[in-house]
């Protein structure tokens, strides 16, 4: 994908959690992180009228706003990016960045 000028992140977590997301998860993967750009897939969403999102969806948003998260990434030395960044970024498949 690189030879193509295609970033992607480094790792990947919370795929297989997907509906069953929990805030011990997040902060576990948080606790753990790798050098590189690592994704936390998840699908937040809020009920703003109209057809409410799932019960999980809802939860998501609890638990990426926690106030737990923003400690865990600054004990961890990590910030948050999104794949706007990432694409501007001069990073190079096999270079860290962040923590």
């Amino acid at each position: 994908m690189a030879e193509r000028g295609i970033k992607s992140t480094d790792w990947l977590f919370g795929l297989h959690q997907s509906g069953n997301l929990t805030e011990h998860y997040i902060l576990d993967v948080i606790g753990r992180l790798r050098p590189g750009t690592t994704e936390i897939y998840a699908h937040p969403a809020t009920d703003i009228g109209g057809t409410p999102p799932s019960a999980a969806a809802q939860r998501e948003v609890e638990i990426l706003t926690s106030p737990l998260v923003p400690l865990a990434l600054a004990a961890a030395g990590a910030g948050l990016t999104n794949f706007a960044e990432l694409a501007r970024s001069d990073r190079r498949e096999t270079a860290a960045i962040g923590r």
